[in-house]
């Protein structure tokens, strides 16, 4: 005997709210589920723990679109190397924005320096340094990553 769950308590057992897990089934990223005569939906153990693993990606950074994909290539047969080349594919991206993350806290780090070096020569400098020269976008990694996307 299967136990099952309406929407509320789904909500309560996954931490997504209501209107996500409708939206969710709405976007076809997850199957609605039965109804009770009276249309309440009534959740079964095994949807309820797609909806916790759907949280879990998307907490892990992966968009809407990966998270349908993954949902689907779990349930179909022999999925393991298109799930594979999705997790790889996510991991790249990761690692080119980190990269970019971390040339821009150089950056700033070097701007912060100039500002301390500033105020110690000159009581109140009139405009700050960062003010008169923008700090270089860090794009290359992330432009990089929107080619490979599309």
């Amino acid at each position: 005997m299967s136990v099952s769950s309406t929407i509320g308590k789904v909500a309560q057992r996954t931490g997504l709210s209501v209107d996500t897990i409708r939206f969710y089934q709405k976007r076809g990223i997850v199957r609605s589920p039965a109804r009770t005569s009276s249309g309440y939906r009534i959740f079964a153990e095994a949807e309820v723990e797609e909806l916790q693993f759907i949280r879990k990606v998307q907490a892990l950074g992966f968009s809407l679109k990966e998270i349908k994909d993954l949902v689907a290539l779990r349930q179909a047969d022999h999925a393991c190397p298109q799930v594979r080349a999705l997790i790889e594919r996510k991991i790249k991206e990761l690692r080119l924005k980190v990269a970019a993350m971390q040339e821009l806290q150089k950056q700033l780090a070097q701007a912060l320096q100039k500002c301390s070096r500033v105020s110690r020569t000159r009581p109140r400098p009139p405009n700050c340094q960062l003010s008169r020269r923008p700090l270089r976008r860090a794009t290359t990694a992330n432009s990089n990553s929107k080619q490979q996307r599309g």
